[in-house]
């Protein structure tokens, strides 16, 4: 999680393996953890980093183009 976000978090939660089956028909699996974190730091882009930016996102609000199976991940965990 620090390498993608910049952010830690102590206690993560092992929630499952998911197959997932990507556009090109290639099965790959997906370990989802979860934790809480009270307080987000900012995020400081570095020269490597995978990612501009992290959102906090409603799953509603228009984000443009992202992987769907993750959309469904957090459905599955959250509601």
């Amino acid at each position: 999680m620090f390498e993608e976000t910049h952010q830690s978090i102590e206690n993560l939660k092992f929630r499952g393996l998911f197959e997932v089956e990507d556009a090109n028909k290639i099965i790959k699996y997906q370990a989802v953890y979860v934790g809480v974190k009270n307080t987000l730091l900012p995020f400081i882009h570095k020269n490597n980093d995978e990612f501009e930016k992290i959102y906090l996102w409603d799953m509603k609000e228009n984000i443009g183009y992202f992987d769907e199976c993750y959309k469904k991940i957090a459905e599955i965990l959250f509601y």
